[in-house]
């Protein structure tokens, strides 16, 4: 099982996803998040999205809105199995220059009756 730290949202001031945490066979995920926002945002939606054939990406969860979490930690919830992994700021509003930073704890799960 491998361990990653992760930053999938960095200084986020826009929308759109954060970079992919690609892997080379379906792997099933263990993710934990610590988000830090800034610049008191009024909202700030953040959607957990996988991917299993590598190139389209497909909502798995919502983080819902981020704005007053900022230092709050987001317990782990584990995938289905997933060729990809990343986060989408999907919307940003309000505040003084708001951003957003999350950092990921993710880790490989054995496969299913290991």
């Amino acid at each position: 099982m491998s361990r990653y730290l992760f930053t999938a949202l960095n200084a986020a001031s826009s929308t759109g996803p954060g970079p992919t945490l690609s892997f080379p066979v379906p792997t099933r995920l263990n993710a934990s998040a610590q988000p830090i926002i800034t610049g008191a945002p009024s909202d700030a939606t953040v959607h957990r999205e996988v991917t299993i054939n590598g190139t389209d990406f497909i909502l798995f969860s919502d983080l819902g809105n981020l704005s007053s979490a900022s230092n709050t930690y987001i317990s782990g919830i584990g995938t289905p199995l997933v060729m990809g992994y990343r986060l989408n700021l999907v919307s940003l509003s309000g505040g003084t220059s708001p951003t957003v930073t999350i950092t990921m704890a993710i880790e490989e799960m054995p496969p299913a009756g290991v």
